[in-house]
């Protein structure tokens, strides 16, 4: 954006226009065209979701978990990925998935992760397929299957989750997979 593009998205943003105000607070948290200012974006941020800007709240709440210019804060993460889920946002509902699949305070809860992952999977996020796969790979609220894991991270390869291959090789070269609903096969594992 150019200086005159920024004054006036400034312009907007002063005046109320929460779109405006979340974009404004994306220029500054990137550096793009302005130098970067993680305070300067989390004002913005914190005015635009105030009037329910889903992308707003779901930036805030990585802020926190990045830990981008505020101190890392899982529980002020959540609420605001809550209420950025609650209004549908596919990234917020992963996130919310992934809080409560690996949450370091011990506190995991796989029911609630898996909850959150199908919704953003329903959405087409592919981290969320993936994320649904690693339930099933190791046994976390729902039986260990393999077989069942290899199939959720092939829906999120076929979307281009790279992620995906790699976890699809390693079942493949695992030895205790025929254990769990798949054999081990070193050259599908190389595939």
């Amino acid at each position: 954006m150019n200086n005159e593009q920024i004054s006036n998205l400034r312009g907007e943003a002063e005046q109320g226009d929460a779109e405006a105000q979340f974009n404004l607070g994306r220029l500054y948290c990137n550096g793009q065209g302005v130098p970067k200012d993680f305070m300067i974006a989390r004002q913005w941020f914190e005015k635009a979701a105030a009037q329910g800007n889903a992308r707003a709240q779901f930036s805030l709440g990585k802020m926190y978990i990045h830990r981008m210019g505020v101190r890392s804060d899982d529980t002020i993460a959540r609420q605001w990925f809550e209420k950025s889920a609650d209004q549908g946002n596919a990234d917020a509902q992963y996130m919310l998935g992934v809080l409560y699949h690996v949450c370091p305070k011990g506190s995991a809860d796989p029911a609630m992760a898996r909850q959150w992952y199908e919704k953003a999977a329903a959405q087409g996020n592919s981290d969320a397929l993936t994320g649904i796969g690693g339930l099933y790979q190791y046994g976390q609220g729902v039986p260990r299957d393999h077989e069942q894991a290899r199939q959720w991270y092939e829906k999120a390869a076929a979307q281009g989750n790279v992620s995906a291959n790699l976890f699809i090789g390693c079942l493949y070269a695992h030895e205790d997979g025929h254990e769990h609903g798949l054999r081990q096969d070193y050259t599908k594992a190389r595939e």
